[in-house]
């Protein structure tokens, strides 16, 4: 006998197992299993043939109180297309956490697209399915941005003067590193560029270069991959400077790399996207001081090390008023040397650990705590963290039934009974067209 119903955050199954002992549960004759599968991303929107990453994580419940027993650990999920597209590999094994993965790759149809994880209770996948499956959904887009005809083709090499790339351009389509030597890069409105993955290709700024990338909320500018497949990922920008040498990213999506903004000038990202990235989707380093993060996002950071965060800030005098979603591990990781870092209307998610760790004093206000894996924010020995009135996830606060814990000294009271609204939203994943271009993006 089987039943499914829904629960906050995913799909549940309900199964009646005879004979059978589950973990955290006993043997009798009769075992009552509950399983609770949460998507950890989902709704992506990508072109055809790009590879999107999937994240499930499951949790054996306890039925008659509903709090969680233990992660479901061993289990066998099995992928399964339903929309179109294939997947790697077609069955994956939970790990110690609960959670799973596998590599989607979308069918070559534009439109939505959908692909269903099963929870299996024997080490042999198809032996006995859990009802009540995890569906991701998609939606597929026309070709690339980045395929002909038309646009301008970039070499790559060191840059000794000023250079401006626009819209009338489009797509621009970058073969090699570009090395800012002194000079400024300055990106327009609506221009699309193309970053080629086979050469590692990165934007490279020097002491005394800088980008000023700057969009509108109707042409917001896009740097991409010319393939979205994971192993053609382009590099990262790595930017080098002091205080004056200030780079602008506004109305900005910066997609399908191994790394996002690498930076030791300090940065402004301002009404921004950083999506679909491998390591970390933004590092500033200690002499970054005074960078500010607002309005903003920064999701499906795909981090496939062995540590890093999605964010990792170790300047002081930073602001941080912008989202962090799904990243692999840590979402957001500050170091001892980041002083007078201020958060404020932030939202950190769907964390693959902890949401927050900090070995420096920082205060955090008015933000979103939800769905971590790990505790919502981890203060190590001697560090006070000031995260009054925040929203954990449970109107009881982080020692709620579903609230996001803190670990070290947090001080959370007074805590929010309800969510916050943050007043801002990042750009709808489109650019404007431009005479060169004739499809939407």
């Amino acid at each position: 006998m089987c039943t499914t119903r829904n629960l906050a955050g995913g799909l549940v199954g309900l199964v009646i197992i005879s004979g059978i002992g589950v973990a955290g549960c006993s043997t009798d004759e009769n075992v009552e299993v509950e399983y609770r599968g949460t998507i950890v991303q989902n709704g992506q929107t990508a072109p055809v043939g790009t590879v999107l990453h999937l994240k499930g994580h499951w949790d054996t419940i306890d039925p008659k109180s509903g709090d969680v027993v233990e992660p479901s650990v061993n289990f066998i999920v099995q992928w399964t297309p339903t929309g179109g597209g294939s997947i790697a590999p077609t069955a994956t094994t939970t790990d110690d956490n609960g959670d799973n993965s596998a590599d989607w790759t979308l069918g070559p149809t534009a439109g939505p697209q959908s692909v269903k994880a099963e929870l299996v209770l024997k080490s042999t996948p198809g032996s006995l399915v859990v009802d009540g499956t995890i569906q991701f959904t998609a939606t597929a887009t026309g070709p690339s941005l980045c395929a002909g005809p038309g646009g301008t083709d970039h070499a790559g090499g060191t840059l000794t003067a000023n250079e401006t790339w626009d819209a009338t351009g489009n797509p621009h389509r970058v073969n090699n590193a570009v090395i800012l030597q002194g000079v400024t890069l300055t990106v327009g409105p609506g221009t699309v560029v193309c970053l080629n993955g086979t050469t590692g290709t990165q934007i490279v700024g020097l002491p005394g270069s800088r980008i000023v990338a700057v969009g509108t909320a109707a042409a917001p500018i896009l740097f991409t991959a010319i393939s979205p497949v994971v192993a053609l990922y382009w590099g990262n920008f790595q930017l080098s400077g002091n205080a004056t040498d200030t780079s602008y990213f506004v109305h900005t999506r910066i997609e399908y790399a191994i790394g996002g903004i690498q930076t030791t000038q300090p940065v402004v990202l301002d009404s921004s996207v950083i999506r679909q990235i491998r390591g970390p989707g933004l590092s500033l380093s200690a002499t970054a001081r005074g960078s500010r993060i607002l309005r903003s996002r920064i999701d499906t950071v795909r981090s496939v090390l062995t540590s890093g965060a999605g964010v990792a800030i170790g300047a002081p005098d930073v602001e941080f008023s912008s989202a962090v979603h799904g990243a692999g591990t840590l979402g957001i990781q500050v170091s001892a040397g980041a002083t007078n870092v201020s958060f404020d209307h932030c939202e950190v998610t769907g964390s693959g650990a902890d949401g927050v760790t900090t070995d420096a004093v920082i205060a955090m206000h008015n933000c979103n705590f939800s769905d971590n894996v790990g505790n919502a924010v981890a203060a190590t020995s001697g560090v006070t963290v000031d995260a009054t009135n925040n929203w954990w996830g449970d109107p009881a606060g982080p020692t709620g039934p579903a609230g996001d814990g803190v670990s070290g000294n947090v001080n959370y009271t007074p805590f929010l009974t309800s969510k916050v609204t943050l007043g801002y939203a990042p750009p709808a994943p489109t650019a404007a067209r431009t005479p060169r271009r004739t499809a939407d993006h």
